[in-house]
């Protein structure tokens, strides 16, 4: 039987009942083919076709695992970084802010300083 291990609603069932991606519930890059058994193999092959076939299986969804929590570390790191980066560009503008609103202050009581003393010198 065909094993089409893409995750998708459409995946076909192996000959043992359950879908190659049921392991982890994501799918693997490549299709592949399971040769039928013999018509009448012995217990020996029999028992050393299915093994394989169940070794083939657990070792493509070992890989799918892997790539699957390689993939989310990778998002997790680029989250991550993203997060510093706004947290640092949102410091800086804070801080462009405090400033400027500082110096408006400073402007102003410049502004009031320089009206009383105007004031003071108009009135004598």
């Amino acid at each position: 039987s065909t094993i089409s291990p893409m995750c998708s609603s459409a995946s076909p069932i192996t000959r043992h009942g359950r879908s190659p991606t049921s392991c982890l519930g994501i799918g693997c890059p490549q299709t592949f083919s399971v040769p039928p058994p013999d018509p009448a193999p012995s217990p020996s092959a029999y028992l050393l076709s299915e093994l394989t076939t169940e070794y083939l299986h657990a070792q493509l969804c070992n890989a799918a695992l892997h790539a699957f929590a390689a993939e989310n570390e990778a998002r997790m790191q680029a989250m991550a970084s993203a997060r510093n980066q706004i947290d640092r560009q949102l410091s800086l503008l804070q801080t462009a802010q405090r400033q400027v609103r500082q110096e408006e202050i400073t402007a102003e009581i410049i502004e009031l300083a320089a009206g009383e003393t105007a004031s003071r010198r108009g009135s004598r």
